[in-house]
C-alpha cells in the first residue's frame, strides 16, 4: 500500500506484477494476490505466466517432479514475424516453455485465472473506467469486488464482452502445445 501511495503523492504511475503458476500457487492464492494489488490501488497490473527458463532451478527434472509441474509450449507474443534474409523469406518465433498446472493448480484453474486477469486488466488497467472507479471508492465499494462481480456475471454481460472473453479463453487454450517441435512447424507455416 505504501508504494502505491508514494507514487500517487509524487504524481507518478504505479504498477505491480503477478506471476501465475509458481509452485505453491493456487486459484485461491492467485485471486488473493490480485485482490491485494487492486486494493493497494496500483494503477496498472502486469500479469505473467510462469516460464520455465533453461538453466533455472524450476526447469530441471527434480523441480518438475517435486511440484508436479505440467509444462506446455507457446509462442512468445512479442517475438514473432516474417523476415527476409537475402532472397529467402521465412517465418520465425521465439518459443517459451510455461507451467500451466501443478499439484495445487489445475489446467482449468489456470485458464480461469487467466480469464479473470484479462477481465481485471480490461476494466482496471490504465484507468479507462477511472470515473466509475473513483465513484466506487467514494462510496467505499471494493474495486476488487466489482471486478470479481464482472467475472461472475460474465454469462449475463453484453454479447460483445462475452465474445471478447470467450475469444481470450479460446486463445489461452489454443496457444498451448505439448511439443515444441510441433509448435515450431506450425509457426513456420
Amino acid at each position: 500500500f505504501a508504494f502505491a501511495n508514494a507514487a500517487r503523492n509524487l504524481e507518478a504511475n504505479s504498477y505491480s506484477e503477478i506471476i501465475l503458476g509458481l509452485p505453491g500457487d493456487s486459484r485461491k492464492s492467485y485471486f488473493k494476490s490480485l485482490k491485494d494489488i487492486v486494493e493497494a490501488d496500483f494503477e496498472h497490473i502486469v500479469l505473467y505466466t510462469t516460464m520455465l527458463l533453461p538453466g533455472t532451478d524450476l526447469s530441471v527434472r527434480q523441480s518438475i517432479e517435486k511440484y508436479g509441474l505440467i509444462r506446455k509450449y507457446r509462442g512468445n507474443p512479442n517475438c514473432f514475424g516474417k523476415y527476409k534474409f537475402g532472397d529467402k523469406k521465412f517465418n520465425t518465433a521465439e518459443i517459451e516453455e510455461v507451467c500451466v498446472a501443478h499439484d495445487n493448480l489445475s489446467l482449468e484453474d489456470y485458464v480461469e485465472c487467466r480469464l479473470f486477469s484479462f477481465i481485471a486488466c480490461l476494466f482496471y488497467n490504465d484507468r479507462i473506467f477511472s470515473d466509475l472507479i473513483d465513484y466506487l471508492k467514494f462510496n467505499d465499494i471494493s474495486i476488487y469486488d466489482w471486478l470479481y462481480l464482472i467475472f461472475l456475471e460474465l454469462p449475463h454481460l453484453p454479447e460483445s464482452i462475452k465474445k471478447l472473453c470467450k475469444q481470450f479463453e479460446d486463445d489461452t487454450r489454443s496457444e498451448l502445445w505439448d511439443n515444441s517441435n510441433d509448435l515450431l512447424k506450425f509457426m513456420k507455416k
